[in-house]
């Protein structure tokens, strides 16, 4: 019984790899998932995962929003920017980190589209993956 609940668990696994990799936006195989919180405050929730079998470094962020003239980047508070990290993400390492909007935007982001691009390098050059999501208006409190 343990051994047919473990196979179950690597195809589902492998089930589960093949779904992000084909739902990927990017151009190599950086998975991300990112939840939008509206309660207390306005948090944006995102997980990364290095799936490309790689070494990357430098990773950069940047958030852009979808207008009618095409994607405008969301500028960073006066008083916040994402900074490259100093470590190197070995193959298949991630991490997760939660940005709170009105820190590191200066604002509570409006309702719409908005698209987080992963810029990073690699020993190939310099790669991106975007992961697009989507910003409700905010439940009323009341």
């Amino acid at each position: 019984m343990n051994n047919f609940i473990e196979k179950i668990k690597k195809i589902f696994a492998a089930l589960l790899s093949v779904f992000a990799m084909l739902f990927s936006f990017g151009t190599e195989n950086i998975a991300m998932d990112i939840q939008v919180s509206y309660v207390p405050e306005q948090t944006i929730c995102v997980e990364w995962e290095n799936q490309t079998g790689a070494v990357i470094y430098s990773p950069r962020y940047s958030v852009e929003k979808q207008t009618a003239a095409g994607w405008e980047k969301v500028a960073f508070s006066e008083h916040f920017g994402f900074n490259e990290m100093a470590t190197t993400h070995y193959p298949l390492q991630g991490g997760t980190f939660t940005i709170k909007s009105e820190e590191v935007f200066g604002k509570t982001l409006s309702a719409g589209t908005y698209r987080f691009n992963f810029e990073y390098g690699t020993a190939d050059g310099e790669k991106v993956a975007v992961q697009e999501f989507v910003i409700y208006t905010a439940p009323d409190a009341g």
